[in-house]
């Protein structure tokens, strides 16, 4: 009992929940996710099915790491002679250690949980590190060279099997140290952030500085600046009397932006400012009476949108109104194919929460039920997104094809959609203030991506955010995002705004040689590996939440048949893994 007291006061010393969304019964339940071999277990302290989960990735592998030196410090070890039991207890002290610094492999190579032995940035998983912290630093290697996605079971290496005898473990006992890590799009932060909610963000045409956001933060307004130093934060101007939500840019030298203020530097506005053409300040752009919550530039003619509804500047001093509900509001433009799209929270005559306007407006097939908070066109479709039912289901984001909308069913949980955002016509990012399929912890929070197969649409969760996301931007490779949120349970000082690295699947394109065939498939898959996989590599399907369905391992042939008559009509994730490389395709299965 003494043993078990110091177990659960060993783990409750760093036991925290982030916040985020999970569906977890306990922390077994938990662990279980991020290493399966604690199912084969017999002596797991009755602590570990009572606690409640973890939702933050980074700390369960920090949990599950805890409670497995702790265990294997209070296993009997009889069969081992002195020195074995010396060199074992010096290596789960050092597992303690490396658990409490919680510096983790990142997986940004598979899209589904997976060991990592080494990863990109030279962090070693737990067994890898052990392994040279004792000495045996090319022995990690060669397994990273070789081997680097392999369970510890699948990893063929006498010298490792060589170090677990002199150091006093077993192959289980290493193969359920070793966790899984789950796929992740690391979020970076931009210098501590702005410090509160970012409402918009803009990309600017001087590379000194790429990015305006605007929000609620106490500057209302801040340039990503490049410096002496590295990029920072520049004020632009001293906004009072209220909020920035929203901005564009009529030219390179003009950007604009509105919301509910009434100063800025001094200088009495309405809503609504420009930057001065000398670029010394901003300056009253007319009045709007009332609050702006989007800009956009429309046939060289700026169009803002708000409580007010929809109105044009006439270039000189004067809000002409387009559209003005007799209740409601316009949330967001967006503008495709030479017309104007307009969401927002209205519905009256045929107008309902959504309508296009190319010099006069029209309604779009019988409108929509909910309001509608953005717009965007992915794969010549446009789509709408917006506030969830009041049980934060039903419908919240729609296509709209032959002149009629669908809904486009996903598994979210929340209460609004935010931002919609094509990139390069290859995904759409959609942020708001939902959770993804939350069985899969963290991974789906606040941000997920939409993709196209042969015809259907289908979802990933992207990134696990602590709060909205309200608004996406894609520069130069690298998406940015705004919002209300501080954290992504790793990276803590996000404080509104970050940005990651932009791939299409959210893995490193390690090796994306290779050919899979048909797709869609009915009964069976083939796969070439081209030689590039080497003559011992698997292969493993995937739901699109990264749950493992199928798994082939050993494979020496560089043709592969895989039979999928099993599965049911959707789409899946094909990945072949052989050494350090990898393939992955999306299939359908009909």
């Amino acid at each position: 009992m003494k043993k078990k007291n110091f177990i659960l006061g060993l783990i409750l010393c760093c036991f925290y929940t982030s916040g985020l969304a999970a569906d977890y019964r306990s922390l077994y339940e938990k662990l279980k996710e991020v290493n399966a071999q604690w199912t084969l277990q017999t002596d797991i302290p009755n602590q570990v099915y009572t606690l409640p989960p973890i939702s933050n990735e980074k700390q369960a592998i920090v949990t599950h790491l805890q409670w497995v030196s702790a265990i294997l410090k209070a296993r009997p070890v009889p069969l081992l002679n002195p020195q074995q039991r010396k060199n074992r207890l010096h290596c789960i002290e050092m597992l303690e250690a490396y658990a409490k610094v919680g510096i983790f492999p990142i997986n940004t190579y598979l899209p589904f949980r997976n060991p990592i032995f080494i990863d990109k940035e030279n962090t070693f998983c737990a067994v890898g590190f052990l392994v040279k912290e004792t000495g045996f630093e090319s022995v990690s290697r060669d397994i990273s060279q070789n081997q680097n996605f392999a369970y510890v079971y699948e990893i063929k290496s006498d010298a490792l099997l060589q170090w677990a005898e002199t150091y006093g473990f077993s192959l289980s006992e290493l193969a359920w140290i070793q966790p899984g890590y789950p796929p992740a799009h690391p979020t970076v932060g931009l210098n501590n952030g702005t410090g509160t909610t970012v409402y918009d963000l803009l990309p600017m045409p001087n590379a000194m500085a790429p990015l305006l956001a605007v929000g609620s933060f106490t500057d209302k307004s801040l340039l990503w600046t490049s410096g002496a130093v590295g990029y920072d934060w520049l004020q632009m101007a001293n906004i009072t009397g209220g909020n920035v939500y929203a901005t564009t840019i009529l030219n390179p030298e003009t950007p604009i932006i509105g919301g509910d203020f009434t100063e800025i530097s001094g200088f009495p506005v309405s809503n609504i400012a420009m930057l001065a053409p000398t670029g010394s300040g901003f300056l009253p752009m007319g009045s709007l009476n009332g609050t702006v919550l989007d800009l956009i530039v429309y046939k060289n003619e700026v169009y803002a949108a708000g409580t007010f509804g929809l109105a044009k500047w006439d270039g000189a001093s004067t809000w002409t109104p387009v559209f003005t509900p007799s209740s409601g509001t316009v949330h967001t433009l967006h503008v495709w194919e030479n017309d104007l799209y307009i969401g927002g929270d209205f519905y009256e005559n045929n107008y309902h929460n959504i309508i296009r306007y190319d010099g006069t407006l029209h309604p779009l097939g019988n409108g929509l039920t909910n309001p509608v908070y953005a717009i965007s066109d992915f794969k010549n479709i446009l789509f709408a997104g917006g506030k969830f039912n009041p049980d934060g289901q039903g419908d919240y984001l729609w296509k709209f094809e032959n002149a009629q909308w669908t809904s486009v069913s996903e598994l979210l949980t929340g209460n609004a959609i935010y931002s919609l955002k094509n990139i390069h016509d290859s995904v759409m990012f959609i942020g708001g203030d939902f959770n993804y399929f939350p069985l899969m912890g963290n991974w789906g929070v606040n941000l997920a991506v939409i993709q196209e197969s042969a015809g259907y649409f289908y979802m990933n969760g992207s990134e696990a955010l602590n709060g909205s996301v309200r608004c996406i931007q894609y520069i130069d490779g690298e998406l940015y995002l705004g919002g209300a949120f501080t954290s992504n349970g790793v990276t803590t000082n996000l404080n509104g705004i970050g940005k990651f690295d932009y791939t299409t699947l959210g893995i490193d394109p390690i090796s994306q040689t290779g050919k899979l065939f048909p797709n869609p498939a009915t009964q069976l898959l083939h796969f070439s590996s081209q030689n590039e996989l080497g003559n011992n590599f698997k292969v493993v399907i995937s739901n699109l939440i990264g749950e493992k369905i199928y798994e082939q391992t050993e494979l020496k042939e560089y043709e592969v048949q895989i039979p999928i008559t099993t599965l049911t009509p959707g789409i899946y994730l094909f990945t072949a893994i052989g050494g350090n490389k990898v393939f992955t395709e999306k299939f359908v299965k009909q």
